[in-house]
């Protein structure tokens, strides 16, 4: 791989995980009380309705952010990734057991499938 791609993934990657742990901490903290300080000054109704759009938008994000950073690194390595499958695909002369045969293959495969098994079922908060 070229030490160019590596940067611009690595850059990629880390906006995308300090964008998520900044919204995960966020969202964490926001309190749907009106704090002690603001009591007499600001409408409480109208606090707890902005925390719980802060919430909402937040989680929106994480969403839209791993759609568009996944969408990202597809772009960069699609065409990579194409050519390494025709070859495998012809190295095994078409044969998909050549994706379940090795143990880290295999293991990947289970994964994924386990990881969008679970998103399917994850409700919404």
């Amino acid at each position: 791989m070229n030490i160019f791609l590596i940067i611009i993934l690595a850059i990629i990657l880390i906006d995308y995980i300090l964008d998520v742990l900044v919204g995960i901490l966020n969202v964490r903290h926001a309190k749907l009380e009106l704090p002690r300080e603001f009591q007499g000054w600001y409408d409480a109704q109208k606090y707890k309705k902005s925390q719980e759009y802060l919430k909402t938008r937040t989680r929106f994000s994480v969403i839209k952010d791993s759609f568009f950073t996944a969408l990202i690194i597809a772009f960069i390595l699609g065409p990579e990734a194409e050519l390494t499958l025709r070859h495998s695909l012809m190295l095994s002369q078409g044969s998909l057991e050549i994706f379940i045969r090795h143990p880290i293959a295999l293991i990947l495969l289970i994964l994924t499938v386990i990881t969008i098994f679970r998103m399917s079922l994850r409700r919404p908060t």
